[in-house]
């Protein structure tokens, strides 16, 4: 359930809801203990930034765009009322698609993950 070459997808397949119908990363375990030694989680994510950039290379050959990542931390109220306000201007700018990474903790993960 893999990209070409047995790779991650670059998109995940969804339902006519939106819904994902599978995985974007492989999450089987080739050792079986449940767990993926480091290197092979690089691998496997460093093979869907590329791709996703090789995409959008390929759809904007306007060069205007650099891909980027997102950091949002705690703090309140305040703090989730700024990140919203960033993450409301990107999306009108049309740049969220170029976000390599976003992460996020305490109140940056709730306004992350609603947004």
């Amino acid at each position: 359930a893999g990209g070409p070459g047995g790779g991650p997808r670059s998109r995940p397949r969804r339902d006519p809801e939106g819904a994902m119908q599978e995985p974007l990363l492989d999450t089987s375990t080739d050792d079986g203990d449940g767990y993926w030694e480091f290197d092979k989680v690089l691998r496997q994510e460093r093979h869907c930034i590329e791709r996703k950039r090789q995409d959008k290379l390929l759809k904007d050959t306007s060069g205007k765009s650099e891909p980027f990542s997102l950091a949002f931390s705690g703090g309140g109220i305040r703090a989730a009322a700024f990140q919203a306000g960033v993450l409301w201007r990107l999306a009108e700018m049309n740049r969220l698609k170029d976000v390599d990474y976003f992460t996020a903790v305490s109140g940056g993960g709730y306004i992350t993950s609603a947004f």
